[in-house]
């Protein structure tokens, strides 16, 4: 190794020599003015008690000093040492071991400047090899001397000598109090009072919008006169109870609450009031979806849960709600195995009210009941869902049936339901063999129907039968079955063509007795007309008596017109409803008959002359009413003498045609005599039925 080269090796180990002292020198100056430092820090925190964000500066500030004089007084020299940051260069160091070797002065540094030339020549490479020889026996490490660190220990003896002193006089208490609460900035801690504030309730928990007293005392040796409370960047002042708790109440708060008690200048650590967030309903709506039978658009029932809901109506909740979990649907009336009620989990949409569907067919109470992780069924909502059951059909008929002995009957009727009619039918049932002859109705689908119909319309009825009749109506219940109703009955005779005969011919008889009745009355009423003339005829002047006496009389010959009248249209009818006869010469009277009985129907001569009468009469005119009774007795004559001439028509009529009746039957009896007697088997209970006929006959 050339003399130049051990040299250099030297130079490297007197520079790596010079950094380790300056780690020596560094740590030593880090630690005495990092605790000196430290001790500043501890201090001024037990002298002013800062708060949180004085305690907060404190520590930050104190960890960028100490990591300043890490990194000034040691990191920079390791990383020197370590050649990860530049450090003296070959020139300084020269210097450095010249200024302490005043045998080597500016002789190492010319030999390191004249390597460091670019030229070489073999007499420059001589050269610095005679130097660096002459450099050779030189220790330069020697440069540098870690004794020399010794007088920096004075300034780490000092703090020491300050720790050791307050923690052989007892006061350990300024590190570690201090400490805690410089390395705890963000706790809050209370200076040493004369008294302190302990809270009685149990936990500081409230539940949202409800009143929460919060109850505390004071501990210690004074008791303040007045405490306050302060939260919200607002104060209060509090009033002591009799028992000597302090006491203030909170009026619904919504959200998480913090304050500060105090009292002679004496704050208590910060609270926090925590306010539970209460599962609340905020909003109900009902859709209600009605059976379709009904033919009713649904319709959504808001802000509560009451209705009243046809029978079958699909109904689906959306409850909207606030800090819920869940909510429950209960029903009345349910209950599980253990006697509990039975609820259903009302399904939450996404980002939406919660939803449940249910059909009613019945009346129901119902409950609905929020609920989350803090708070089980908070709010419960009682409701009740009203049924209207889907009622009977009504019916209620009208007929002529009483009052009509033959022919077609009209009924009238009208139908009613609450949600419309499906069908309707007519139902004659046979009174002897109980057989039912059913025919449809037409009518619409409405809730409420008209209909009239003519019995026996789409009916077979059998001859000579006697019948109950009555009406089914049925409604269009579509959960249920359609319903039915029936009308009151009504009894109907089917007669046979002899039997309407018979009757037809009695009813004749019978007009023509009431008839000559009426002849009597007629009588009289003509024999009083020509006194009552005869009277007036011998006055001179009508008075109030006369006229009273006039109105009797007039209103007599009203009555009777009316009777006669009734009696004419009758007898008018029953001839009409008579068939034809073979015989054209009973057909020709028949038509005769007829036309008198509609002449003697339509006298409306006399009808106007009983008007004149009364108008008259009211007046007074003597003259006029005299002439005018005149000719209604002569009117009432002519009458008469027409009516008896039709009943004598009539009753010729009447016994002919009883006579024709009488050879019909008899020409039947004979054909069925004759029948039965060419039989092989010929009973004594046929012919017997044969005599009893011709005996009726005979009578």
């Amino acid at each position: 190794m050339s003399n130049y080269s051990q040299i250099h090796e030297k130079l490297r180990k007197f520079i790596r020599k010079f950094y380790v002292n300056e780690i020596i020198r560094g740590s030593i100056l880090f630690l005495s003015l990092g605790l000196i430092y430290f001790l500043f820090t501890l201090f001024i925190e037990h002298a002013l008690w800062l708060g949180t964000l004085g305690r907060t500066l404190l520590f930050w500030l104190f960890v960028l000093t100490e990591l300043t004089l890490l990194i000034r007084f040691v990191a920079i020299p390791v990383l020197k040492l370590m050649g990860l940051k530049k450090g003296i260069s070959d020139d300084e160091a020269s210097r450095i071991i010249g200024r302490h070797f005043h045998e080597v002065e500016d002789k190492l540094l010319n030999i390191i400047q004249l390597k460091s030339e670019n030229t070489s020549t073999d007499l420059l490479e001589a050269g610095i090899e005679q130097k660096a020889a002459e450099l050779k026996p030189v220790p330069f490490r020697r440069a540098v001397e870690f004794q020399a660190n010794l007088k920096y220990l004075k300034y780490l003896s000092l703090p020491l000598i300050v720790v050791l002193g307050i923690w052989l006089t007892g006061n350990k208490s300024f590190f570690t109090e201090s400490l805690n609460r410089v390395v705890h900035h963000q706790t809050v801690f209370l200076p040493p009072a004369p008294f302190r504030f302990e809270i009685v309730n149990e936990d500081l928990r409230t539940i949202e919008d409800e009143s929460f007293t919060l109850r505390f005392v004071t501990q210690g040796d004074v008791a303040p006169d007045v405490v306050s409370i302060s939260y919200s960047g607002e104060s209060y002042y509090l009033n002591r109870t009799d028992g000597g708790e302090w006491e203030y109440t909170f009026q619904y708060p919504s959200e998480d609450l913090e304050f500060v008690l105090q009292g002679n200048e004496v704050k208590s650590r910060p609270y926090t009031l925590d306010v539970i967030r209460a599962p609340k309903i905020t909003d109900f709506m009902m859709t209600l979806e009605y059976p379709a039978y009904i033919q009713r658009e649904g319709s959504v029932v808001s802000n509560t849960g009451n209705a009243e809901v046809p029978e079958g109506t699909n109904i689906k909740w959306e409850v909207s709600s606030r800090n819920a979990d869940e909510l429950n649907f209960w029903i009345a009336g349910q209950s599980s195995k253990d006697n509990k009620r039975a609820a259903e989990k009302m399904n939450r949409l996404e980002g939406g009210p919660f939803v449940f569907e249910k059909s009613i067919s019945k009346p129901i109470q119902y409950q609905v009941s929020s609920s989350n992780s803090e708070l089980q069924d908070f709010e419960t909502l009682s409701y009740q869902i009203e049924v209207v059951k889907d009622e009977y059909p009504k019916i209620f008929v009208r007929s002529d049936l009483d009052s009509t002995s033959r022919g077609p009957v009209n009924f009238a009727g009208q139908l009613t339901d609450d949600y419309g009619i499906s069908r309707l039918q007519v139902i004659a049932k046979n009174m002897d063999t109980d057989k039912q002859s059913i025919g449809k109705i037409e009518t619409g689908r409405s809730d409420f129907e008209e209909f009239f119909y003519i019995f026996p319309q789409g009916i077979l009825l059998d001859e000579g039968a006697s019948y109950e009749v009555y009406f089914e109506v049925f409604d269009n219940d579509g959960i249920n079955g359609s319903k039915r109703a029936v009308s009151k009955s009504f009894f109907y005779r089917n007669r046979t063509e002899e039997e309407l005969e018979r009757e037809i011919l009695q009813e004749q008889e019978q007009g023509i007795e009431s008839l000559e009745g009426s002849q009597e009355e007629g009588d009289d009423l003509e024999k009083e007309m020509e006194e009552l003339s005869n009277k007036l005829k011998s006055q001179e002047n009508l008075d109030w008596n006369d006229q009273n006496e006039l109105d009797e009389f007039l209103e007599r010959q009203k009555k009777y017109r009316e009777m006669m009248e009734k009696n004419s249209e009758k007898m008018l009818e029953n001839l009409k409803e008579m068939d034809e006869e073979e015989n054209p010469r009973l057909n020709d009277k028949k038509e005769e008959l007829q036309e008198r009985w509609e002449e003697m129907k339509d006298s409306r001569s006399k009808q106007d002359l009983i008007k004149e009468l009364e108008e008259l009469a009211e007046r007074l005119e003597k003259e006029e009413l005299l002439d005018k009774l005149e000719k209604l007795e002569e009117q009432s004559k002519q009458e008469k003498r027409s009516l008896e001439r039709i009943l004598e028509l009539t009753k010729q009529f009447y016994v002919e045609k009883k006579s024709a009746r009488i050879m019909k039957q008899l020409e039947k009896l004979s054909e069925e005599q004759l029948d039965l007697s060419t039989e092989d088997y010929n009973s004594a209970e046929n012919q017997d039925e044969l005599n009893q006929k011709f005996d009726s006959i005979q009578q």
